[in-house]
């Protein structure tokens, strides 16, 4: 991915993303393989001495998209020299597991025990026919009963469980349900190892006690308890003579997580004890060779394993140990002062308003007024205009007062008839009213701008006191601090040691890490390997690193790579005759969003292309700072409204999360914006005043949720003449694939077919969303 680096620290893409089919090809075909095993092991693990009902289970609880690669595997597993006793019924209870699976899924049935009903209903009828075909026997009939349950059961664990297999990432933050889920699938695959043994230890219980170590480990006792139960449980569904022995995994489990602070060896120590002392007690007459045999080889494996390797094991515990962190004093302090600055705005506000009663002046009574203490004061006829006819002169100057306000000038032809002939200075009059009102209209006009500014300073208040919630909500959103050991011990797999390590997920369970280095590389930092190290350690997909060296330190900060990315492309023309374009554009990148903007200035040329870069360079630094949309879009519309010369501009912003394909469209007076999904083109067209023409801005806020090619087309009105019925079909036939050339081509389509004789700069912003 080419980027480039503003001045202002922010990262803009340069063009478009290069897509990837081949990885996605790739991820598809692992996938495939994952659940091909997964069909091939469980249809492999038996019980009771043949009776496997585990493929079936699997199959039941895969989804629809994967449910043929299960049970192609568990097919296979099936067949294979040493399967179950009865391979052609097992065959056809999965296949009838799928049947029902997928009749329930079309039914729209999503309810927990469907799954289960599926498997154990699929393994129930095969069994009943079964037990008809050899004869009634109450003892098979128990066994195949049991085995109906076990499979129901098996296909809810395995249901819950699969998609973690699917997706390593969601192994992050598990909760206590879910690992018990995933810890009984792992034993039920684990069940099929347990026949194979060397020198009579059985490989399976070899496994089943690692998983037991390694949980008391990271989860603490805890963990290990629920580990020990369930390998001892299931593992002893394959060899019952065993039972008493594996019983004791349980109670080996639990104290090896009391002991787990001690290390990997105390771990070891505390659970072989603990499960040879159990198994003496609880199995005298059984053979305790070969489990203490298989205890000692997992206790050799698991001190051996490299401390890298098994630090990536941690994160399915870490929900055992998370803590969560609020800065609540922040949080106070940011929402007191912006309650105080809003408190201080209405102040300003409402002592203006009454200010403004108090202050306001009556035309007609500012002329009568002047009027009488200019003109009539020496006048003979005073007493007679002002006692005796004061009806008739105020009737008059009420007269030449609305004149006045409409035309702003008087003259003798717009004085009543009747007043006419009885003033006897009419001219002097004329000239004291006519200057009266001009001092009237500055005065007015001077007041009018005072109360203005004390709005906008109202405003730049209400607008500060938004920042602040802003920030008091960042610091109120809580983040969950997981264990930093596999970020420290991938570091130290690169050559790098350090001093502070982190790791967190957001409140939307995004994943972030940051490390201080002890001291700065003498060479340079292979950043492929580290960021492929790291994400193996900390079991999701990262990008970066972002290096920022400062004060002698250096801090590496990565986050968790998103699901999507965006081709886009920008064209703009100007107007003819015009050298610079009144319209400007950017696509930006920040936390796992991409920003669309676009703004429109008033007008063409300079002046345009200075309103619209203004619109969005505040636009841009205010987002990278942490601020909110609406906060933004506040700002922008003072500081244009604050600016000399009477200009505005329109703004169009798309933020669209990169994980999930949320979009927010936010408009501001532009023109309307095209979506383009599955072969049909919608139109969105909320309406919207622009930027610096009113200060309560109230920008339109549509959401929207992307897919992968779904294209988002951003016009300026340039390239909107009569109707927008052309663009709408050419958005929907365009074959162009890429965003370059679309975006040019319907640029130069709009500037041919402007028919109206009001020419305009044309811009398009066009973007698609890709898988990553």
């Amino acid at each position: 991915m080419e980027m480039k680096l503003k001045k202002n620290g922010w990262a803009q893409i340069s063009g478009a993303f290069i897509t990837q089919p081949a990885h996605r090809l790739s991820h598809e075909l692992t996938v495939a393989a994952v659940c091909f095993a997964i069909g091939l092991t469980s249809s492999r693990a038996t019980i009771f001495g043949g009776l496997a009902p585990f493929g079936v289970a699997a199959v039941a609880a895969a989804e629809k998209k994967e449910a043929l690669f299960v049970l192609l595997g568990a097919a296979c597993g099936t067949f294979l020299p040493g399967g179950p006793a009865y391979p052609a019924r097992y065959l056809a209870a999965m296949a009838a597991a799928l049947i029902f699976h997928l009749l329930s899924a079309g039914l729209g049935s999503h309810h927990p025990i469907v799954i289960p009903l599926c498997a154990s209903t699929a393994a129930g009828l095969t069994g009943l026919a079964l037990l008809i075909a050899n004869g009634l026997q109450p003892h098979d009939a128990a066994l195949y009963f049991i085995e109906m349950v076990i499979c129901g059961c098996s296909a809810f664990f395995l249901s819950k469980a699969l998609p973690l297999f699917r997706e390593p990432s969601k192994l992050w933050n598990l909760s206590k349900r879910d690992l018990i889920n995933l810890l009984i699938s792992i034993c039920i695959l684990l069940l099929a190892f347990e026949p194979l043994k060397v020198y009579q230890t059985s490989i399976g219980q070899i496994a089943g006690i690692l998983v037991i170590l390694i949980a008391a480990n990271f989860g603490g006792s805890g963990a290990g308890c629920a580990a020990g139960a369930s390998v001892g449980l299931i593992l002893s569904l394959g060899e019952p003579n065993t039972a008493p022995l594996l019983a004791g995994f349980a109670f080996g489990g639990l104290i090896a997580g009391f002991f787990s602070p001690l290390g990997r060896f105390g771990n070891v120590m505390a659970f072989f004890c603990a499960d040879l002392a159990a198994g003496i007690n609880l199995g005298a007459n059984t053979n305790m060779l070969p489990i203490t045999i298989a205890s000692a080889c997992s206790s050799i494996l698991f001190l051996l394993i490299p401390e890298t390797l098994l630090c990536r094991a941690s994160i399915l515990f870490i929900s055992l140990r998370e803590r969560r962190s609020t800065r609540s004093s922040e949080e106070v302090r940011l929402s007191q002062a912006a309650v105080a600055l809003r408190n201080a705005s209405q102040t300003i506000s409402n002592v203006g308003d009454r200010l403004a009663t108090i202050q306001q002046e009556n035309p007609f009574d500012c002329l009568c007024s002047d009027a009488s203490r200019y003109t009539c004061a020496h006048c003979g006829m005073r007493h007679y205009c002002w006692e005796t006819a004061s009806k008739d002169t105020k009737d008059a100057l009420r007269s030449l007062t609305n004149t006045l306000l409409q035309t702003g000038i008087i003259n003798r032809q717009d004085v009543p008839s009747h007043f006419t002939g009885r003033c006897c200075q009419l001219g002097d009059l004329l000239s004291v009213l006519n200057r009266s009102y001009a001092e009237f209209a500055a005065r007015s006009a001077a007041q009018r701008q005072i109360w203005e500014l004390r709005r906008m300073l109202s405003g730049q208040w209400d607008i500060l006191a938004s920042f602040l919630d802003e920030l008091s909500g960042k610091a109120r959103i809580q983040e969950t601090d997981l264990s930093s050991d596999p970020v420290r011990s991938a570091l130290a797999v690169c050559g790098l040691s350090a001093a502070q390590a982190a790791c967190r997920l957001d409140d939307k369970g995004r994943m972030s890490v940051e490390a201080r280095l002890e001291s700065i590389p003498q060479t340079a930092i292979n950043q492929t390997e580290l960021t492929a190290e790291l994400s193996a350690a900390c079991g999701r997909n990262l990008e970066g690193p972002f290096m920022t060296r400062a004060s002698g330190n250096t801090v590496l900060r990565f986050r968790q790579k998103p699901t999507f990315r965006i081709s886009y492309g920008q064209t703009s023309l100007c107007k003819d005759g015009e050298r610079l374009c009144g319209d400007a554009a950017s696509v930006c990148q920040l936390n796992g969003q991409a920003l669309l903007l676009l703004s429109d200035g008033m007008g063409t040329g300079g002046a345009a292309a200075v309103n619209a870069g203004v619109t969005l360079d505040i636009a841009v630094k205010l987002l990278q700072a942490g601020f909110g949309t609406k906060a933004a879009l506040q700002a922008i519309n003072s500081a244009l409204m604050l600016k000399a010369d009477e200009s505005f501009s329109t703004l169009d912003l798309a933020q669209i999360d990169l994980y999930t394909g949320e979009t927010d469209l936010f408009k501001a007076g532009a023109p309307p914006t095209y979506l383009r999904r599955h072969g049909h083109t919608d139109r969105i067209s909320p309406r919207s005043l622009p930027l610096g023409i009113v200060s309560d801005i109230n920008a339109s806020h549509t959401k929207l949720h992307l897919s992968c090619d779904d294209l988002l087309v951003i016009v300026s009105d340039g390239a909107i003449a009569e109707d927008d019925a052309w663009l709408i079909h050419y958005i929907t036939e365009s074959a162009d694939d890429s965003m370059d050339i679309f975006s040019k081509h319907l640029a130069e389509a709009a500037k041919e077919r402007r028919s109206d004789g009001h020419e305009d700069d044309i811009t398009v912003l066009a973007a698609r969303l890709e898988h990553a």
